[in-house]
């Protein structure tokens, strides 16, 4: 379950379980409400290299096309986590406590928040975007788009979950070409990305949140939202993300996937894609490679159409080109190879020098998590989440958030409100520890 790629991390809404986030957009906070005070701010980390061969990561390929993860470690560490997460959950459903206030392990997650995770599945943009911008041809454009979106998955699959961002959070890093990128969470679980290419030679932007389910010993589930690259002469191509499977969550071999389609359109140019993921999935197809009637297919492969629409009825009306390949290793137009992985190197982010004071890497309980101090990230993550789940209230009462009050209880401690106070100086002056206390809402 924690080994699951961007699009779906968010086991939180796995289990029913929420982050602290508000129902509402940012904009009800008012502007003076950041995710955290700024004199809690810490030295940015500098930047560090985020991508590894499959080695590195503890996986390998399978030779039936799945990444198999091979850190049996790791996986002991994750397993034992779930099952004392999923206990809890139990508990709290059996002592009709509310099940958002159960904490996920420490030991689950990667020192990253997830507006910084998610951009591990652009890095072919320097490459691909770039190579789109200059093409004049319409279908050249689309068959660049479709090999960035499919050429960044296999960069999703990493073994920890990142942190669930805080309502109002922030990231801001570009690439060594000049592309930019800017992400904020604006929901309770939905994030907002614009990425500028050098010159603004094209635009990539778009809204995502997240939903999976179980299935037994694995977990299903998809980033939904539109993701959509614009271009200076106005041509516009939006597409979806395929659904992430991973197998073993309890027991037995732990294996990536992804599978279902991802769907391209361009409705300027009447122009569309669909991408289809392991095609030859199919039940019986499985029982006789298991009988070894048959060859088992490989579920890393990929194939699809582009193919013009009408523009009054929106049906295919002519295939342009056919797409093939692997979400592994490479995808193909009519045999033109348009990424491989062996040659196109992946564009490693780096990171804002000097963000805005709501950049995630500000947070707490990430730095510590950096340091390896558990015990102290355990202690701001659940004084963020407490503060978070405290002004959700406020909101869905209809309170105004200018007005907000440092703790719930009025018989905890207090202090003044009407200046900015330190996390680090509440904690320390507390006799109850930090998962007592409210953070007022400070500029």
């Amino acid at each position: 379950l924690f080994a699951f790629p961007i699009p779906i991390w968010g086991v939180w809404l796995v289990w029913g379980h929420r982050s602290c986030l508000s129902a509402t957009d940012r904009h009800t906070m008012g502007d003076d409400c950041g995710p955290f005070p700024a004199s809690t701010l810490r030295r940015v980390s500098s930047h560090v290299q985020i991508f590894q061969d499959e080695s590195d990561l503890g996986t390998r390929v399978s030779e039936h096309g799945t990444l198999v993860y091979t850190n049996e470690e790791e996986l002991t560490i994750q397993r034992r986590a779930v099952r004392e997460a999923f206990g809890t959950v139990v508990r709290s459903v059996w002592e009709g406590t509310d099940i958002q206030q159960v904490v996920l392990p420490l030991t689950l997650f990667e020192p990253r928040s997830l507006l910084e995770r998610l951009t591990d599945m652009w890095s072919y943009a320097p490459n691909l975007l770039v190579k789109g911008s200059q093409a004049t041809d319409p279908v050249e454009r689309m068959k660049s788009v479709v090999a960035f979106a499919i050429g960044g998955l296999h960069l999703t699959c990493r073994p920890r979950k990142p942190f669930p961002p805080l309502l109002g959070e922030t990231y801001q890093a570009s690439y060594a070409d000049g592309t930019r990128i800017y992400c904020e969470q604006t929901g309770v679980t939905r994030s907002h990305w614009e990425v500028f290419g050098p010159g603004d030679i094209f635009h990539f932007w778009g809204e995502g949140w997240w939903g999976a389910s179980f299935r037994f010993n694995s977990v299903r589930g998809r980033q939904l939202g539109r993701s959509t690259v614009d271009f200076p002469d106005g041509q516009r191509i939006s597409f979806t993300v395929p659904y992430a499977v991973l197998h073993g969550i309890l027991w037995g071999e732990r294996s990536f996937e992804w599978e279902g389609t991802m769907q391209f359109e361009d409705h300027v140019n009447h122009l569309a894609c669909k991408v289809a993921f392991n095609p030859d999935a199919r039940w019986w197809k499985y029982l006789l490679s298991l009988g070894r009637l048959t060859a088992r297919p490989r579920c890393d492969r990929i194939v699809g159409d582009v193919y013009r629409l009408d523009p009054v009825t929106g049906v295919q009306t002519e295939v342009l080109s056919r797409v093939e390949g692997s979400w592994i290793t490479h995808v193909e137009f009519d045999g033109e190879r348009f990424w491989d992985r062996e040659t196109f190197l992946p564009s490693k982010p780096i990171a804002e020098p000097d963000p805005l004071p709501s950049d995630c890497r500000f947070r707490e309980d990430i730095q510590f998590m950096k340091e390896r101090d558990l015990k102290r990230a355990e202690e701001y993550k659940d004084i963020l989440e407490e503060r978070q789940r405290y002004e959700e209230s406020l909101r869905q009462n209809r309170l105004p958030t200018s007005h907000l009050l440092p703790f719930i209880d009025s018989s905890r401690p207090s202090f003044e409100s009407s200046r900015p106070v330190s996390v680090q100086s509440i904690t320390e002056g507390s006799e109850e520890g930090p998962q007592a206390l409210h953070l007022p809402c400070l500029p």
